[in-house]
Protein backbone atom coordinates (compact mmCIF):
# COMPACT_ATOMS: atom_id res chain seq x y z
CA UNK A 1 0.00 0.00 0.00
CA UNK A 2 2.78 2.36 1.03
CA UNK A 3 4.50 1.47 -2.21
CA UNK A 4 1.00 2.96 -4.14
CA UNK A 5 1.28 6.06 -2.15
CA UNK A 6 4.69 6.96 -3.23
CA UNK A 7 3.72 6.01 -6.74
CA UNK A 8 0.80 8.43 -6.91
CA UNK A 9 2.67 11.19 -5.25
CA UNK A 10 5.56 10.86 -7.78
CA UNK A 11 3.43 10.89 -10.50
CA UNK A 12 1.45 13.99 -9.09
CA UNK A 13 4.66 16.11 -8.34
CA UNK A 14 5.67 15.33 -12.17
CA UNK A 15 2.68 16.28 -13.53
CA UNK A 16 2.73 19.20 -11.63
CA UNK A 17 6.57 20.22 -12.45
CA UNK A 18 5.94 19.25 -16.13
CA UNK A 19 2.46 21.54 -16.11
CA UNK A 20 4.01 24.61 -14.67
CA UNK A 21 7.17 24.42 -17.14
CA UNK A 22 4.18 23.90 -20.28
CA UNK A 23 2.21 26.75 -18.69
CA UNK A 24 6.08 29.00 -18.54
CA UNK A 25 6.61 28.29 -22.27
CA UNK A 26 2.87 28.88 -23.01
CA UNK A 27 2.89 32.32 -21.23
CA UNK A 28 6.40 33.52 -23.17
CA UNK A 29 4.63 32.26 -26.57
CA UNK A 30 1.61 34.14 -26.40
CA UNK A 31 3.02 36.96 -24.56
CA UNK A 32 1.48 37.12 -21.25
CA UNK A 33 2.24 38.63 -17.91
CA UNK A 34 0.83 35.80 -15.82
CA UNK A 35 -0.70 32.49 -16.59
CA UNK A 36 -1.76 30.12 -14.32
CA UNK A 37 -4.37 27.01 -13.08
CA UNK A 38 -6.87 27.31 -10.60
CA UNK A 39 -6.22 24.53 -7.52
CA UNK A 40 -9.42 22.87 -9.08
CA UNK A 41 -7.75 22.63 -12.23
CA UNK A 42 -4.41 21.35 -11.46
CA UNK A 43 -6.43 18.76 -8.89
CA UNK A 44 -7.98 17.87 -12.27
CA UNK A 45 -4.64 17.30 -14.25
CA UNK A 46 -3.45 15.21 -11.77
CA UNK A 47 -6.12 12.96 -11.86
CA UNK A 48 -6.34 12.45 -15.12
CA UNK A 49 -5.18 9.11 -16.28
CA UNK A 50 -1.89 9.96 -18.96
CA UNK A 51 -1.18 6.45 -18.91
CA UNK A 52 -2.13 6.21 -23.10
CA UNK A 53 -1.46 9.76 -23.48
CA UNK A 54 2.12 12.11 -23.95
CA UNK A 55 3.69 15.24 -22.99
CA UNK A 56 2.74 16.67 -26.41
CA UNK A 57 -0.94 15.80 -25.91
CA UNK A 58 -0.86 17.99 -22.32
CA UNK A 59 0.92 20.49 -23.95
CA UNK A 60 -2.08 21.03 -26.27
CA UNK A 61 -4.51 20.89 -23.60
CA UNK A 62 -3.02 23.49 -21.88
CA UNK A 63 -2.26 25.45 -25.09
CA UNK A 64 -5.86 25.55 -26.16
CA UNK A 65 -7.26 25.93 -22.58
CA UNK A 66 -4.59 28.91 -22.32
CA UNK A 67 -6.37 30.63 -25.04
CA UNK A 68 -9.35 30.46 -24.11
CA UNK A 69 -9.51 31.22 -20.43
CA UNK A 70 -10.78 34.31 -19.27
CA UNK A 71 -7.93 36.24 -16.74
CA UNK A 72 -5.20 34.41 -17.75
CA UNK A 73 -6.02 31.80 -15.26
CA UNK A 74 -7.30 28.34 -16.72
CA UNK A 75 -10.34 26.47 -14.81
CA UNK A 76 -11.71 23.37 -15.40
CA UNK A 77 -13.95 24.32 -17.75
CA UNK A 78 -11.26 25.16 -19.79
CA UNK A 79 -9.65 22.32 -20.37
CA UNK A 80 -11.32 20.47 -22.85
CA UNK A 81 -10.03 16.73 -21.96
CA UNK A 82 -9.72 13.85 -24.64
CA UNK A 83 -8.12 11.63 -21.95
CA UNK A 84 -10.36 9.69 -19.43
CA UNK A 85 -10.58 10.69 -15.43
CA UNK A 86 -9.73 7.99 -12.94
CA UNK A 87 -11.39 9.52 -10.21
CA UNK A 88 -11.69 6.52 -7.89
CA UNK A 89 -7.85 5.90 -7.74
CA UNK A 90 -7.61 9.84 -6.49
CA UNK A 91 -9.44 9.39 -3.63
Amino acid sequence: MNVEMMDFDLRKKEIIKLVEFNLDVIRLMLDLEQLKLSDKAVEKLVQCNWNNSNKKELENLLEKAARNCVNNTIEVEDLDFVVSFDEESAL
